[in-house]
């Protein structure tokens, strides 16, 4: 895959998904409920990109993917073959440097996981 994946890493999001996680267990009930929600959620996008003609789960065995992520690939022949796929990449990247969560150049920024 040419740069498709753009992973942020944040300790804030870190923080911030933990205490989600207790707002949602004391709004929705123990944690059983909310693995069942979950699980019922990764069905139905699983369900869904495996409907999907131009998308597919970046990581295919289901017992090695994440259960609080879940990484989309676009697998359009035509972005591949036209250039765009490349362009839409490094605008990405571009947008993210603006917002200074990467740098725009493309060097390594610490904490950032971009697949090449």
């Amino acid at each position: 895959m040419l740069g498709g994946v753009i992973n942020t890493y944040s300790a804030l999001a870190f923080a911030e998904t933990t205490f989600g996680l207790l707002r949602s267990e004391r709004r929705l009930g123990p944690v059983e409920n909310l693995n069942r929600r979950s699980t019922a959620n990764r069905d139905a996008i699983n369900d869904w990109v495996s409907r999907s003609a131009v998308l597919r789960l970046s990581v295919p065995d289901p017992e090695r993917r994440g259960a609080a992520v879940t990484l989309l690939k676009v697998v359009d022949p035509a972005l591949e073959s036209s250039g765009l796929h490349t362009r839409i990449i490094a605008r990405s990247k571009q947008l993210l440097g603006y917002e200074g969560i990467t740098r725009p150049d493309g060097k390594h920024e610490p904490g950032l996981d971009v697949a090449r």
